[in-house]
């Protein structure tokens, strides 16, 4: 018989598996990483980024948006986890959804910080340079 934690773990996958893709998008999502900082991403209009980048939120981190952020790209949901392993507090990677909504560069900026903490820098930054392209 499988023991609750096992169960418990296959449930998260399934989970986690069925949120990769928010439903209806018709087309998988460009996945940008770590090693994409500082570069230009060309993608057509409409096209879904997931954003994965190293995390824990059991430390009060995540990332989120810079404040003051322009258009085109949106953001799509709220950020999803991806522990790396069964242990509670363990790190991993958090997928943050957006999407491309127009022609031209954007600068996408993430900055890795305790939401309630606004006031201090953040711990760690991310950008890169989203450009939309015609269909």
């Amino acid at each position: 018989m499988m023991s609750r934690r096992a169960l418990a773990a296959a449930l998260l996958a399934i989970l986690a598996a069925a949120c990769a893709s928010p439903p209806g998008t018709g087309r998988e999502a460009w996945v940008v990483v770590e090693a994409d900082a500082g570069r230009s991403i060309r993608v057509p209009v409409g096209t879904l980024l997931d954003v994965t980048l190293p995390g824990n939120p059991a430390t009060g981190y995540a990332w989120q948006r810079a404040p003051g952020e322009p258009g085109g790209v949106e953001t799509v949901g709220a950020a999803r986890f991806e522990p790396s392993g069964p242990a509670p507090g363990q790190g991993g990677l958090e997928h943050l959804a957006f999407r491309v909504t127009k022609t031209g560069a954007t600068a996408l900026w993430l900055v890795y910080r305790r939401p309630f903490a606004t006031d201090v820098p953040p711990a760690r930054t991310f950008s890169v340079t989203i450009v939309g392209e015609p269909n």
